[in-house]
């Protein structure tokens, strides 16, 4: 049996062995499923990332950037399944139950993201997103284990997250969130509105991963935060610290292997967002900021040999590139913008500005030298309650680097070394060029 397959045969058998709800008393047992539903039509160009490092043949996250204009609509969907037990913490407070289960599955129709696949090819895909379980002894702390999704982490948690965009190729207001990973958290609350944390996660995001170069498989995280939800104020901090490297085999036979766990590099992000709420309107303001080492270094091709095949061939002291790529790495994400609700119309705009060092610099990251900005608008209406529609423009902005360019040109000038036509083509992934896309979108949520 194929993993689709698997996934709808556990989803049917869940929503007909499980009540919906379930109330006789407080203490007996709940399930309760929730269904969302999206598709959208949508008018995007063409772009070029670095985030598909392959180029074309089907290696990055963005494998289908080149192809955006032909995909014209996407669908997907999820189903979340809530278990309660126990008593509760709170009287008169379902949600306060002891024992918590929690199951979230994702549904993609049409992924052009599938790496492996031809150029262009979609993809179909299922997704078990969060699985965890949650003990709480006391209302006031509880212990999470399993796959699980750190809110505080997400500026998206507060501002929401934009219809239109399930390729993310515009959202860049909440790359810093930890999304989806195996560990324990633990939350404290001092009282309904304001929770404190802490967990240790298996893994490291998707910002951490683009930035570092690293694996999410041989990294660790640990993570504490605070949220604070009140109706007129809400403010959520988080803050990561990432240690990412593999594991080193020290023998030299091959039976009784010993390995070695290298989480030798480490970075941080940290992350805020500050939200208002004043007589309908919700302006919002935050920050992601990712510092400190990358795992590996493999844009540093300029090794002893070809340092001095660039010397011979005259270029080796006039290119940027002929420096050493360190370590170190730093970027800034700013978020700025304004949302409101009256009735059943609501709207939201934002525009998250990237801040990071040019190539060659000190702390420059490779796959985001030439990303410079991305903006989001949306206007949504509710047609009928739990049915929505949205009309959005999303837009992602990037810049040259003339010294990245230059290195290029001058590069590709000596093709003819093989050494140099590899570094040349290397060169090229790390270039970025501008994408928008509008359309509309239709939601659904039971």
């Amino acid at each position: 049996m194929n993993t689709s397959k698997w996934y709808v045969s556990v989803l049917f058998g869940l929503i007909f062995l499980f009540p919906i709800g379930v109330q006789a008393d407080s203490n007996s047992p709940e399930m309760k499923i929730n269904a969302s539903f999206e598709t959208y039509y949508k008018s995007q160009t063409n772009y070029r990332t670095a985030l598909d490092a392959g180029g074309t043949t089907g290696t990055g996250s963005r494998h289908g950037a080149n192809n955006r204009a032909s995909q014209i609509t996407r669908a997907h969907g999820g189903l979340e399944f809530i278990g309660l037990a126990g008593d509760l913490n709170v009287s008169g407070n379902p949600s306060s139950r002891q024992f918590i289960g929690y199951a979230k599955i994702s549904m993609d129709a049409n992924d052009p993201d599938k790496s492996g696949k031809t150029d262009g090819d979609v993809d179909q895909k299922i997704e078990a997103d969060d699985i965890w379980i949650r003990y709480a002894p006391h209302a006031a702390v509880g212990i999470k284990i399993g796959k699980q999704t750190i809110k505080a982490t997400a500026n998206a948690a507060l501002t929401g997250k934009y219809v239109g965009d399930k390729d993310d190729d515009f959202v860049y207001y909440t790359a810093g969130a930890l999304n989806g990973y195996n560990g324990i958290a633990i939350d404290a609350h001092v009282n309904e509105n304001i929770e404190f944390g802490y967990g240790k996660i298996q893994g490291m995001g998707d910002g951490s991963q683009i930035a570092t170069g690293g694996s999410a498989a041989n990294s660790m995280t640990s993570v504490y935060w605070l949220d604070i939800d009140y109706d007129f104020v809400q403010f959520q901090y988080a803050n990561q610290s990432i240690k990412a490297g593999g594991t080193d085999n020290n023998t030299t036979y091959t039976y009784n292997q010993n390995f070695n766990n290298k989480n030798e590099y480490s970075h941080t992000v940290t992350n805020y967002m500050l939200k208002g709420n004043i007589a309908g309107f919700s302006p919002f303001y935050g920050v992601q900021k990712l510092s400190g080492d990358k795992a590996t270094d493999s844009f540093n091709f300029l090794t002893a040999t070809l340092k001095a095949s660039a010397t011979a061939a005259g270029i080796g002291g006039s290119i940027s590139s002929a420096k050493n790529e360190g370590r170190s790495m730093e970027a800034t994400f700013t978020t700025m913008g304004v949302g409101g609700k009256f009735g059943d119309l609501s709207f939201s705009v934002e525009q998250t500005q990237v801040d990071g060092a040019a190539y060659g610099e000190t702390n420059y990251i490779p796959a985001l030298v030439e990303l410079d900005s991305a903006r989001h608008m949306q206007l949504s209406y509710a047609i009928y309650p739990k049915v929505n529609i949205s009309l959005f423009s999303h837009t992602m902005n990037a810049k040259e680097d003339s010294t990245l360019r230059s290195d290029i040109t001058a590069f590709n000038a000596l093709r003819a070394n093989a050494s140099f036509a590899g570094y040349t083509e290397a060169l090229e992934q790390l270039t970025w060029t501008s994408s928008t896309s509008s359309g509309i979108a239709f939601s659904m949520k039971y």
